[in-house]
């Protein structure tokens, strides 16, 4: 009798599945219908509270003209903090899409497989970090793209598309090669990471590790924030 560590069952599972394909990749897939709250919900597990309208019941969140609407306030005036999760779960490599449009000096929260970041008025609100974007539009509509991959590093370097790593695990030993070249399986890390753009622009100078499983949710803030075309596209 044998075991596999999680580090060799972790490492076979990003060499035989998660390693993009060039032709492999789906269509993106929608996760609003642009007119209502299905496939959305508040809480988690059992208290799972799920919605088929038009609006929670707190109508903190609502669907209006083809977009998710986050409002400043709840219907009882309380700008307490709620998020609404997306029913999907997520295990593979994909790419998140949308679009938002905030008021003035307006944020909020996306959460991301564990992480989190802001989504906000930058420019008007003077953002540390991200006040300089060049390409944001004040009311308009802005696209943020989130990209979420696994990525294999070795001797502290990012592998890149060109390296070809190979892992054999046969009577209880676990040999590797980087391209062509034996090295220590112990030397090997797998991490899923994400880089985020607006407008094309980077939101953030690294990419960020993040959870290898998770949803992706809209947490309130201050002000109000509409969010459109929310899609997703895994390989």
């Amino acid at each position: 009798m044998f075991c596999i560590s999680r580090f060799c069952f972790g490492l076979m599972l990003f060499i035989l599945l998660s390693v993009p394909v060039e032709g492999q990749r789906q269509s993106f897939v929608t996760l609003f219908d642009g007119s209502t709250l299905k496939g959305w919900h508040y809480g988690t597990g059992k208290t799972a509270q799920h919605f088929t309208g038009t609006s929670t019941p707190d109508q903190r969140f609502y669907v209006k003209g083809g977009a998710i609407v986050l409002a400043d306030k709840d219907n009882k005036g309380k700008r307490g903090t709620q998020t609404l999760w997306c029913d999907r779960l997520f295990e593979k490599d994909f790419i998140l899409k949308f679009e938002f449009r905030a008021t003035q000096e307006a944020t909020a929260t996306f959460l991301v497989l564990n992480r989190s970041f802001d989504v906000a008025d930058f420019v008007r609100r003077k953002d540390r970090y991200r006040g300089n974007l060049k390409k944001f539009k004040n009311d308009g509509w802005n696209e943020i793209v989130v990209t979420v991959k696994n990525t294999a590093i070795v001797h502290n370097r990012r592998l890149g598309s060109s390296d070809r790593l190979k892992v054999v695990y046969r009577d209880g030993n676990v040999t590797a090669e980087l391209n062509g070249k034996t090295i220590d399986p112990n030397q090997i890390a797998i991490h899923v990471e994400a880089s985020i753009t607006c407008n094309g622009e980077s939101l953030f100078p690294h990419r960020f590790a993040v959870g290898r499983s998770g949803r992706i949710g809209i947490q309130s803030g201050s002000g109000k924030i509409e969010f459109r075309n929310l899609r997703f596209q895994e390989w």
